[in-house]
């Protein structure tokens, strides 16, 4: 029973740590935060912080990973395939773009992009559960991939998000398509 209760107060502690990070993110540069003021709008210590996280960018690194977690989670719980998924990422997307369009506008964008592409590997798995591709061709295939989707992604919220989840997997479909017809 303490561990349950131990493991929930660890992810609170995360929660209110990252969300703190975020909070002040939005009126300073990443430069201009220390850890110091993090945990002090967390109510937490300094080595709290540094039980979980190794710096300040590690802190919006686990918060995608997490984010992105429970998307695959729900993804995994689903009979979909790459088509019909794709509202979903989109959706993914639209739920978290507050945080999204921060780290666009403090140049922080890089963060997601960072491993993205072993989401993009997950992903595939849990649709495909193979892939077609000799080993050394999917990292490329995925770093392709990853890159060319948050290209999307990026550029759909800096126009204002107007489309659909839908027309967006519809963008990006014909996207794809095309890029096949060009081999």
């Amino acid at each position: 029973m303490k561990k349950k209760n131990t493991a929930s107060q660890s992810e609170y502690l995360r929660s209110c740590i990252q969300e703190s990070f975020l909070l002040l993110l939005k009126d300073k540069a990443i430069n201009q935060i220390s850890i110091t003021d993090i945990a002090k709008h967390a109510g937490v210590s300094r080595m709290s912080i540094y039980r979980y996280y190794d710096d300040k960018e590690d802190i919006i690194r686990k918060h995608i990973k997490e984010t992105f977690e429970d998307y695959l989670n729900i993804i995994g719980s689903l009979d979909l395939n790459a088509v019909t998924s794709a509202p979903l990422f989109f959706d993914y997307f639209r739920k978290n773009s507050g945080t999204v369009k921060l780290l666009i506008e403090k140049n922080l964008f890089h963060l997601i992009s960072d491993n993205f592409d072993k989401y993009v590997e997950e992903f595939e798995f849990i649709v495909n559960k193979k892939s077609n591709l000799p080993v050394i061709h999917r990292r490329y295939s995925y770093g392709y991939t990853a890159s060319g989707m948050l290209g999307i992604v990026k550029m759909w919220m800096e126009n204002g998000m107007k489309e659909s989840n839908e027309k967006m997997s519809t963008i990006l479909k014909n996207v794809k398509l095309e890029q096949a017809n060009f081999l």
